[in-house]
């Protein structure tokens, strides 16, 4: 059988398990690629999530809530002073927790499950670990026979000193790619200078917003407000903006949110980022501060990697917080970190969009390998797998042969992708569409199928319901009773014999689902032998008028064929009519990795 492939979270502090095992493998088409060619092990790195002890700091919350308050200053470090106490009461050495002893668990899980040899993948702070786990390839039994590192930190630049020089280059490139996409640039020109002159306004004449704090917040602070007033400023603006880069749906909507705020005075897309802000964090906060203050000697390259950053950006080179935190801390030091062992075969995947550990990193890496294979992926933000198949399919080919060049030949294929402003729903106009399935009925000529969610919806607003999504499918042999058995728990019966077109409708509601309110609606065709089934689905707040306006057209419309036959492709499970948060299908989690303050 082929060797195991080891996949590595980043952080530091995030959980392997809970990203690939948890998350991504279940339904990412990309888990099953990497799982089909070998065996996954995901490795829960000491101190964090599911590890034991774990070094989470709950007290991060409410200290990240009083401060946002202006109740404490900002950077203060006693949530940090207050978890290592709390940690070395219950007798964690914190000194234990340094990527040298990450490194040797890697080894030593691999020789307990008594491989011979092994691939490594990391990303994020795992392409660090990655480096460590390199170096100690001579010092252990299991053979490491290939890394894969994917957004990649150089083992000797503090990348969170470098964050306004990072985030400037990854912003620049989607400003670029943005003036060189023919909707992008046509709906969004001069988008550089547009953010720049809203960070600008803001800085000068900040707003007042009121933050609404998450349940869960509520929950582990229990004397937390439930709404926070925050005056914002472009600096926030910039901060959110760097959080959106990370993953490649956020970056695809940017320049659509920055012109939402710059025209419209749109802040919704802020606020609601500023307020999942404060949900509490899985990343191990504590296991973040030792890991790197532990190689806090490494940092000896100063040269220029980017260029001169946005001088509105200059702030985020500020490092204040972390080596506060290291001078509290006091762990062991390493000695400074040099990759001396350089015939392992790497390849490198990097994204135009990551704002933290862009490409110039990635190359940096390689150059001092023997054998190296960089790739950059357009639009990406901070790490190409789990989201992106291309990215596999080099991996896979990789790992067959790590010494030859990867089959790259799909990333031909990819272009950055930008969404424009949705259709609004006055605007839409009714075709007639026949679907695969046999069905025929009028849909929004503006819509087309997200096969994420296998819904028909606006292409250019594929993280919500605002202006409606639909599905119709046509269940042989089946009655509206047994077709209502199967739906999902929380649908209620609203209405029964309505009269639209052939048909005799039962409609019955769901508003369980606090981002859209799902309609199945059932009838059965008799002549056929079967029950059609639509679906609508809308938000909430505009549930109504995307009824009103397409459920009566859309019924009266539909008819049903036996299609010639058979679909080359057909799903066998029904939409859920559930939005997934991102046009691909990525995990609703937090980015990849938290390498920042």
């Amino acid at each position: 059988a082929p060797d195991p492939l080891f996949m590595e979270q980043g952080g530091p502090g995030g959980s392997s398990i809970d990203l690939f095992a948890v998350q991504a493998l279940p339904g990412l088409p990309v888990m099953q690629t990497l799982l089909n060619s070998r065996d996954l092990v995901f490795v829960e790195q000491r101190g964090t999530l599911h590890s034991l002890p774990s070094m989470l700091c709950p007290e991060q919350t409410a200290s990240q809530l009083a401060e946002i308050q202006g109740l404490i200053e900002e950077n203060d470090t006693t949530f940090v002073k207050e978890c290592a106490a709390r940690m070395q009461a219950e007798g964690v050495n914190l000194s234990a927790f340094n990527s040298i002893e990450n490194a040797a668990d890697m080894y030593a899980v691999a020789e307990t499950l008594g491989y011979d040899s092994f691939n490594y993948y990391g990303v994020s702070y795992g392409t660090l670990l990655g480096q460590y786990v390199i170096d100690q390839a001579d010092a252990h039994e299991a053979q490491l026979n290939s890394v894969t590192i994917d957004a990649v930190v150089a083992s000797d630049v503090d990348f969170n000193g470098r964050s306004a020089d990072t985030a400037s280059y990854a912003l620049r490139n989607l400003f670029a790619n943005c003036a060189q996409n023919e909707l992008c640039n046509r709906e969004f020109p001069d988008l550089e200078n547009v953010f720049l002159g809203l960070v600008d306004q803001l800085n000068q004449e900040p707003i007042s917003m009121t933050l609404t704090v998450p349940a869960e917040t509520l929950e582990a602070v229990p004397d937390a407000p439930e709404t926070i007033d925050i005056t914002l400023t472009g600096e926030d603006l910039i901060d959110v903006t760097f959080q959106k880069l990370y993953q490649a749906a956020e970056g695809q909507v940017l320049p659509r949110n920055i012109y939402a705020t710059a025209q419209n005075n749109d802040y919704q897309w802020i606020e609601q980022a500023l307020s999942k802000s404060l949900t509490p964090s899985t990343s191990a906060r504590g296991m973040y501060f030792t890991m790197l203050c532990a190689r806090q000697s490494s940092f000896t390259n100063t040269g220029e990697f980017f260029g001169v950053p946005y001088a509105q950006f200059v702030y985020r080179n500020d490092d204040e917080l972390f080596f506060e935190a290291c001078d509290l801390l006091q762990v062991e030091q390493e000695e400074p970190f040099v990759l001396d062992n350089t015939d392992i075969p790497m390849l490198i995947l990097n994204g135009t969009n990551d704002p933290i550990t862009p490409l110039p990193y990635g190359e940096y890496v390689g150059s001092k390998m023997d054998t190296a294979y960089v790739y950059l992926f357009p639009g990406s933000g901070h790490g190409a797998i789990p989201f992106i198949p291309c990215a596999a399919d080099i991996m896979v080919d990789f790992m067959a042969d790590p010494t030859q060049a990867p089959d790259s030949s799909c990333l031909s294929d990819i272009q950055p992708v930008f969404l424009g402003f949705p259709t609004p729903l006055a605007d839409l106009t009714l075709e007639e569409t026949t679907l695969d399935n046999g069905l025929t009925m009028v849909l929004p000529s503006q819509w087309a199928l997200n096969p994420a969610q296998q819904l028909y919806m606006d292409p250019n607003n594929p993280t919500s319901f605002d202006t409606g999504a639909a599905a119709a499918v046509f269940r042989p042999g089946e009655s509206v009773s047994d077709v209502s058995a199967t739906l999902k728990d929380g649908f209620e019966q609203i209405a029964d014999g309505e009269s639209y077109g052939n048909y005799q409708w039962t409609i019955l509601e769901n508003r369980s689902n606090p981002l859209a309110v799902v309609r199945a609606i059932l009838a059965e065709d008799s002549q056929a032998g079967g029950t059609v089934m639509v679906q609508l689905a809308a938000s909430p707040d505009t549930a109504e008028d995307v009824f009103a306006t397409l459920m009566e057209p859309i019924l009266s419309s539909i008819s049903y064929a036996p299609p010639a036959e058979a679909p080359a492709v057909e799903s066998t499970a029904e939409p859920t009519a559930e939005p997934t948060g991102e046009p691909t299908a990525e995990p609703t989690a937090e980015p990849t990795a938290e390498p920042t303050e």
